[in-house]
């Protein structure tokens, strides 16, 4: 495999790695996404979209933040936050897709 290739590879697996390890941070201490307010609840939907696995692993941090904001702002901060954490596995994908590709098309001349 390419260099290209490599770093793709890798880049899907930090982004899995990283977004999953500042959710159990977030998780293991509920104060600190109070803390962060409306910005905290849109950090955590892009990154639990961005998993790839989980992606409403998010939710109960957002019921326990519906006594402190209003209903409406706190989704559209969590549905924007879930709509650009649903792009970085798409164009991961779209990268790893790429490399194969042209990995095949070597191989098959």
């Amino acid at each position: 495999m390419n260099k290209r290739a490599y770093l793709t590879i890798g880049g899907v697996a930090l982004t899995a790695i990283v977004s999953g390890y500042i959710l159990l941070l977030f998780f293991t201490d509920a104060s600190k996404v109070e803390a962060m307010g409306l910005g905290g609840i849109f950090l955590i939907s892009m990154l639990s979209h961005a998993t790839m696995v989980a992606r409403d692993i998010f939710v109960p941090v957002f019921l326990a933040l519906t006594p402190l904001y209003n209903p409406i702002i706190l989704g559209a901060c969590a549905g924007i936050g879930g709509a650009v954490g649903d792009i970085i596995p798409y164009l991961l994908g779209l990268g790893v897709a790429e490399t194969v590709e042209k990995q095949g098309s070597k191989a098959e001349a």
